[in-house]
C-alpha cells in the first residue's frame, strides 16, 4: 500500500530558527513508497483549555510511538504544560481532570516542545482529530520559536 500523503511538505529547514524546530524540519519523512507496515507513527493526544488554538492553551501533550505495527507502551509519554501567566484551566478540567493545581508545577511549553519534536523525527503523526492538534502545535511553535511549521 502506498502512502501518497507522505510527500515532503516541509519548507527549507533554514526558514526556522536554530534549534528543535529546525531539526524537526530537517528530518526526512518516510518515503512515499514505504509500506505502511514499515512506517513509524506517533499517536498524539493533547489536552487544552478549550478548542480555539488562538484563544486557548495546551495543558498536556501525550504520545505513543507505533513502530513496525507495534504500539510501544514503554515509550509512551505525557508531559503536562504550565499555561502562561494567569490563565486558568476553567471548566475544561471537567473533561480532562487537569486542574489548576495539577498544571501549576508543570513544565513551560518551551521545555515540552523539544521533547515532542524529538519523538516526531521521521514519524507520521496519528491523531483522532488531527486539525486541532496541528493548529495548537502550530500556534505553540509560533509563540515559542517565532515560526509556524509548514
Amino acid at each position: 500500500m502506498r502512502l501518497p500523503f507522505l510527500r515532503h511538505r516541509r519548507s527549507d529547514p533554514g526558514h526556522y530558527p536554530a534549534g528543535p524546530l529546525r531539526e524537526l524540519a530537517a528530518a526526512p519523512p518516510p518515503r512515499e513508497t514505504t509500506p505502511v507496515s514499515q512506517v513509524g507513527f506517533l499517536a498524539l493526544d493533547i489536552e487544552t483549555t478549550g478548542l480555539d488554538p488562538r484563544a486557548d492553551h495546551l495543558l498536556s501533550v501525550g504520545w505513543v510511538p507505533v513502530v513496525d505495527g507495534r504500539v510501544l507502551l514503554s515509550e509512551a509519554r505525557e508531559l503536562r504544560v504550565r499555561p502562561p501567566g494567569d490563565v486558568d484551566v476553567g471548566s475544561s478540567a471537567t473533561l480532562h481532570r487537569l486542574t489548576d493545581d495539577v498544571v501549576s508545577d508543570a513544565a513551560p511549553l518551551a521545555d515540552v516542545l523539544p521533547r515532542l519534536f524529538a519523538a516526531m523525527h521521521g514519524r507520521v503523526l496519528l491523531a483522532h482529530h488531527a486539525p486541532i492538534e496541528v493548529e495548537f502545535l502550530g500556534d505553540a511553535t509560533l509563540s515559542t520559536y517565532g515560526a509556524r511549521p509548514r
